[in-house]
C-alpha cells in the first residue's frame, strides 16, 4: 500500500510539472544520441565509398603500371626504333677514363 501512495505522489499534477525540466533534459539526451548515430552512419558509408575508390585506383595503377613495364621491355623498345634506322648494339659498351684528370671534391 505504501508503494502505491508513493506512485501516485509521484504521478500528482504538481510533482509531474516540478519533474518537467528533467523531462526536457532527457528529451534533448535522447535527440543528441540519435544524432550522433545517424552521423556516425553517414560517416561509415562515406568510408566505406572511399575505400572502393581506392580499390579501383590501385587496380588502375597496377594496370598502368604494367603496361608501361610493357611497352618499355628491350624487345617493344627496338620494334618501335626499327623503322628509324636505329638497331641494337652488338657490342658492349666502353668506359672512357681520361688520365692526368683531378678529381674534384665538393668543397671547391
Amino acid at each position: 500500500m505504501r508503494i502505491t501512495q508513493n506512485i501516485l505522489k509521484m504521478v500528482a499534477p504538481g510533482t509531474l510539472y516540478r519533474q518537467m525540466p528533467f523531462v526536457y533534459f532527457l528529451a534533448f539526451l535522447g535527440v543528441i544520441y540519435i544524432a550522433l548515430g545517424h552521423n556516425a552512419e553517414r560517416k561509415m558509408r562515406m568510408i566505406d565509398a572511399l575505400q572502393d575508390e581506392l580499390r579501383e585506383q590501385r587496380w588502375e595503377y597496377m594496370s598502368v603500371h604494367s603496361e608501361v613495364m610493357h611497352e618499355g621491355s628491350r624487345s617493344n623498345i627496338s620494334q618501335a626504333v626499327s623503322g628509324s634506322g636505329l638497331e641494337t648494339a652488338r657490342q658492349a659498351p666502353r668506359q672512357l677514363t681520361i688520365h692526368g684528370a683531378t678529381e674534384r671534391t665538393e668543397n671547391e
